[in-house]
């Protein structure tokens, strides 16, 4: 796993009062949104878009999913009171990202 990964994940541990503020409903109107902006920079700004399965993905929409997904991480973490380890909150991020659902069938209605 990257080591940036586990130290952005080390540094919200290590300041869990901030981001719990920040993360708090009441706080910071917009905070979130802004957040995704940035994290969806970071997507387009880190990766490489170059396997051929995201020649039918829009990109745009892909950064702005996985930026989703990583905030909503952070959010179960913060709601969660960050009792769970970074390092296992790393591993998990890393898993999820790399998840390809294959062999998820959808539900008979």
């Amino acid at each position: 796993m990257p080591i940036h990964v586990i130290k952005v994940f080390d540094y919200m541990k290590n300041n869990s009062e901030m981001f719990r503020l920040l993360f708090s409903d009441n706080a910071f109107l917009g905070f979130r949104e802004k957040l995704c902006e940035v994290v969806e920079r970071v997507v387009f700004t880190e990766l490489n878009f170059i396997d051929s399965s995201f020649e039918k993905i829009d990109t745009s929409i892909y950064a702005r999913t996985q930026a989703y997904s990583f905030i909503g991480l952070i959010s179960y973490w913060v709601e969660h009171n960050f009792h769970i380890p970074s390092t296992y909150i790393a591993d998990q991020y890393q898993k999820i990202h790399h998840y390809s659902p294959k062999n998820i069938s959808s539900n008979p209605s």
